[in-house]
């Protein structure tokens, strides 16, 4: 009896034991959080590239979201645990809830991080970052990217493209539409549908519809017009200065077709007041590729493990233990970082000219990453834009006359220069195809012929005139 009793006190113990274990294991315990730390947190590629390149996967943007303010950047801080995975994700800002709630899903959902380090051990810690919310170079949301290139069949197309049938376009309108109807200002289905409407004759919709994309595109620009002066507002994803040009001039095709003439007339000389301002600003570069921005990210890297080499053992004499401090916690990016390296040069404390020159060539770095590397050749080619624009707008004599006007000017020179050349010499070789100037705004203005079209003849002639004159292609890329 007493030996039963004495097991069934012994699995009595054991079972509060086992109880309690599984009690203390249920329960979270705090730990501290810290916020600046020798060793913060790092992500598998890095914050930028690889934290980024999970986003991209497994974000949805929800379309009440999108309708609404249309967010491309969010600022965001989590917790990430001593064990790697993140939690208590917070959103900074007045944003759409489901914009909150679709990020605040996603991220713990990511691969682990490297924890944070203290004292040789790993610690819980604060992160707050900035995270795109569309893709860089097309401003798309993350999800409609397998639908755009599903689509370049008919937006990645010439001016000469074979003729459709009637059933084919407006196929291809309602395709187009799954994007077009959502992002207005994405140009490779704005101008697609707008060619194709206008070719099916809904010249009126086409031309209302095409001033709206131009508009919204407009918003983009980061250089545009605010209160009489230009306002550098920053890196807008999806813009590009050579797509805001294409833009425009869509528009005053669209109205001239629509029989607008005057409303027409003032876009035409938009466009040209949109190349001169971007041959002056260089506002013409084309936002990088993405091998171009890995590559990119790799060389700030280095600049910047090159330039933290310099001020920890060579130029630590030249800083306070405050200035040490700061560029000891804070977390080492060139937005946190540069401010401050130019703060100490400005104060006379940093004297050393080497990392003045590395810090230089880390921002112009970011710059090219933001608004794309300028091509000389890109910006020669707006000249010619000019010229089309005149040409369309007053057919191909005053276009002539433009480019005499234009190659007297004393300044000219470089590229713009050499692509007028060629645009003169081209506009007297083609000049028989290029009279007929209804004819000439029906081809940029419209896809293509309509099968049975009795005029199509005369379309592919004044077509390919206006591809040998005109960098057509160099627009639609």
């Amino acid at each position: 009896m007493k030996k039963l009793l004495f097991v069934s006190l012994a699995l009595l113990v054991l079972g509060v034991s086992v109880a309690e274990a599984q009690t203390i294991k249920e329960v979270d315990i705090p730990q501290k959080i810290y916020d600046y730390v020798e060793f913060p947190p790092h992500f598998p590629g890095g914050v930028k590239m690889g934290m980024q390149r999970a986003l991209a996967q497994n974000f949805v943007y929800p379309d009440e979201a999108w309708q609404s303010s249309r967010v491309k950047q969010a600022e965001v801080n989590f917790i990430v645990r001593r064990d790697g995975t993140v939690t208590s994700v917070m959103v900074e800002g007045d944003l759409h809830p489901a914009l909150v709630a679709e990020l605040q899903r996603v991220i713990p959902k990511m691969p682990l991080w490297y924890p944070a380090y203290k004292s040789g051990q790993k610690i819980d810690a604060r992160v707050g970052v900035v995270v795109n919310l569309v893709e860089q170079r097309t401003g798309l949301p993350y999800h409609l990217q397998t639908a755009a290139k599903s689509l370049e069949r008919y937006t990645a197309h010439s001016y000469t493209p074979r003729p459709m049938t009637r059933q084919q376009m407006e196929q291809a309108v309602a395709e187009l539409g799954v994007i077009g109807d959502v992002y207005l200002e994405y140009k490779p289905t704005a101008i697609a549908i707008n060619r194709l409407r206008a070719s099916l004759g809904d010249v009126e919709q086409a031309a209302v519809q095409m001033d709206r994309s131009a508009r919204e595109y407009e918003h983009l620009n980061p250089y545009r017009q605010v209160d009489g002066a230009p306002a550098i507002l920053g890196f807008r994803p999806g813009y590009c200065g050579k797509d805001d040009v294409a833009m425009q001039l869509q528009r005053a095709v669209a109205y001239d077709l629509a029989g607008r003439e005057a409303t027409a007339r003032r876009a035409y000389d938009k466009v040209l007041q949109l190349a001169e301002t971007k041959i002056k600003t260089g506002d013409i570069g084309l936002p990088v590729e993405a091998d171009d921005e890995s590559l990119r990210f790799l060389q700030t890297e280095d600049l910047m493990d090159k330039m933290f080499y310099r001020l920890t053992y060579i130029d630590s004499d030249q800083l306070t233990p405050e200035d040490q401090n700061r560029l000891a916690t804070v977390q080492r990016t060139p937005q946190n970082i540069i401010p401050i390296i130019e703060e100490l040069i400005a104060s006379g404390r940093l004297k050393d000219v080497k990392v003045a020159q590395q810090k230089e060539q880390i921002k112009q770095m970011l710059n090219e990453a933001a608004h794309g590397k300028v091509d000389k050749g890109d910006q020669g080619r707006l000249y010619a834009v000019e010229v089309l624009a005149v040409c369309l707008r007053d057919g191909v004599d005053a276009a002539r006359q433009y480019v005499a006007q234009r190659l007297a000017e004393s300044g000219l020179r470089g590229a713009g220069k050499a692509q007028l050349t060629k645009v003169q010499k081209q506009l007297r070789t083609h000049a028989a195809d290029l009279t007929d100037r209804s004819q000439l705004v029906r081809v940029v203005g419209t896809y293509g012929p309509v099968v049975g079209d009795t005029g199509a003849d005369a379309y592919y002639c004044a077509a390919e005139a206006l591809n040998d004159v005109f960098p057509m292609a160099w627009l639609t890329e």
